[in-house]
């Protein structure tokens, strides 16, 4: 599991200070950012390794507001793998450590040169294998 947290910015925000829905999936994915830095290049993944991880699925599950300038945290573990996929679920906290929201991410691993689907590689099999003992 990784952990991140932040605080939620006025421009997350609709004119009433509460996150607008879609950017619960910003919020995830600066959680999966933050983790790929932690291990590995993003530049680096696409110049040197060839590869794209597009997200081609993504749901919610949405269980209370977010407001301005609330501290958060963000749980980020691995869900289902197949050859060519990975799929990493997120759990939203609020400030009182309630489950906000619960997201939902897939993504194709994808040759970058050929726009094609590959397989997942030995070293995002290992980050996710480490990620889910953590």
């Amino acid at each position: 599991m990784y952990k991140f947290q932040t605080k939620i910015c006025m421009h997350q925000t609709d004119a009433g200070g509460v996150v607008f829905f879609s950017n619960y999936f910003v919020l995830a994915h600066l959680c999966y950012e933050a983790w790929l830095d932690e291990n590995i290049s993003i530049a680096d993944i696409i110049a040197e390794k060839n590869l794209l991880m597009p997200i081609v699925h993504a749901g919610a599950d949405y269980r209370q507001s977010l407001c301005l300038s609330e501290d958060i945290s963000i749980e980020m573990t691995p869900g289902k793998t197949t050859r060519t996929t990975f799929q990493l679920d997120y759990s939203i906290f609020n400030a009182d450590g309630d489950i906000a929201a619960e997201i939902t991410t897939i993504h194709a691993c994808l040759d970058e040169t050929k726009r094609k689907s590959t397989r997942l590689p030995e070293f995002l099999k290992e980050m996710l294998t480490v990620l889910d003992a953590e």
